[in-house]
């Protein structure tokens, strides 16, 4: 499990990647009723802590929706008659 996670590590760029499938792995484990002695290991959980410290995955954060876009949006939306109608109002939701 620690050359998968190893593996994973080299693949992914965010940790809750790699977390996401070791979790996977131990829900297939479960289901199926093999031995998960080595999915609850203590060398995996140490290995999962050293893939947190060196993957620091930092999300790019979207600007915020301005009231100047969403003016623009809405009356981009009066063009479409009823569906524009719709639009308009989920938009505004």
């Amino acid at each position: 499990m620690c050359l998968y996670t190893e593996f994973l590590a080299q693949k992914f760029t965010s940790p809750v990647s790699v977390k996401n499938y070791i979790s996977g792995v131990r829900l297939l484990h479960k289901l199926l009723g093999i031995d998960d002695s080595g999915v609850h290991s203590f060398d995996l959980t140490l290995m999962l802590r050293a893939v947190n410290l060196t993957l620091r995955h930092f999300p790019h954060r979207k600007l915020p929706v301005t009231i100047d876009m969403l003016t623009g949006i809405c009356k981009s939306c009066d063009l479409f008659g009823i569906l524009g109608k719709v639009l308009k109002f989920a938009f505004i939701l």
